[in-house]
């Protein structure tokens, strides 16, 4: 009996020690805890309200280990909600203030609107005041196709021109689900072939992936990011179901990755420091560990398998390719 009873003992403890085993392998990162704190990161896409939220986001940022920030002139409806596409003057002036101000921690990327007949002295008085490129909104087709597209539009050409030859990279915001904006877009590449552009959030493209891999197989001066905005949940899961695709695919392209965020900074009472932290966190996650919690709001939290990239792949994606799609030293 007492024989019976140490064996079933021994079966208990070995079968706890592989469930240990194997939770331990699931959880695994290519990073340990103490390179973790010494990552360095460039968020490439984000947007912000004004001057005024700038303390509460080095702070997240301080805590996060992001050593600088693009930040994106954005319209009004960006930043406040709403329809159509006005003044984006007034926040290009505010994020030129903020990295007058904190020239160390973010970069500028001014807006125009396509259908400004000053368009280009805007944006040649924005490259004056500091800003390393500029960010297109036209093919977000949610919001903004109906009033500013086509992206190919001749209106479009002076800018294009501009921005090829003065290597000014362009964050350009194209949803290639919908209509015609790949015949568009690819257009645009074709006839400006030297143009640089981050199209983000996977290029809308997260859940048929072989459009992104049209793109960097044909366009060599096309990248992305890895933010997914207002569907950051949904990107999440997404991943989270298909993690061993998505890992493959990013490793490969590897070279064309950034690390963004695009979580709209703003005076939202719900958009603290700590808000921001934790989102910032979800998207680090993702990519460094094999799952993961992201806890963000009582109406936003959940369990994640995430892509655990090795040490090479994270620097790539954190600090070189932001780095080389910025021209930065």
């Amino acid at each position: 009996m007492k024989l019976t009873q140490s064996i079933t003992l021994l079966l208990i403890v070995l079968f706890i020690c592989a469930c240990t085993s194997v939770n331990n392998q699931v959880i695994k990162s290519n990073i340990i805890p103490e390179e973790r704190e010494q990552i360095t990161i460039i968020n490439a896409h984000e947007h912000i309200q004004s001057l005024a939220q700038a303390e509460k986001f080095l702070e997240s940022m301080d805590k996060a280990n992001i050593s600088k920030t693009f930040l994106l002139g954005s319209p009004k409806a960006t930043i406040y909600g709403g329809q159509g596409f006005e003044d984006p003057d007034s926040n290009n002036a505010e994020i030129l203030n903020i990295i007058h101000e904190y020239p160390d921690r973010f970069e500028a990327l001014c807006t125009i609107d396509p259908r400004d007949i000053d368009k280009l002295e805007k944006l040649q008085d924005c490259v004056r005041e500091g800003s390393k490129g500029l960010k297109l909104y036209s093919g977000h087709y949610a919001m903004f196709y109906k009033y500013l597209g086509p992206l190919n539009t001749t209106e479009m050409d002076e800018i294009y021109s501009y921005c090829e030859k003065n290597n000014i990279p362009i964050l350009f915001h194209i949803n290639l689900g919908k209509e015609n904006l790949l015949g568009e877009f690819e257009d645009i590449l074709k006839r400006y072939p030297d143009l640089i552009i981050n199209c983000p959030h996977f290029c809308l493209s997260s859940i048929k992936i072989s459009r992104l891999r049209y793109l960097f197989d044909n366009y060599p001066n096309v990248y992305t990011d890895v933010s997914f905005g207002y569907f950051v949940e949904d990107g999440l899961k997404r991943i989270s179901n298909n993690a061993s695709m998505y890992h493959d695919f990013i490793i490969k392209y590897r070279n064309r990755f950034m690390f963004g965020t695009d979580m709209v900074v703003t005076a939202n009472k719900r958009k603290t420091a700590e808000w921001i932290y934790n989102l910032t966190m979800c998207y680090r996650d993702m990519l460094e560990k094999s799952n993961y919690q992201c806890v963000v709001a009582p109406d936003f939290s959940g369990n994640f398998n995430g892509l655990n990239l090795d040490k090479d792949t994270l620097k790539i994606i954190y600090e070189d390719v932001p780095k080389e799609f910025l021209n930065m030293d």
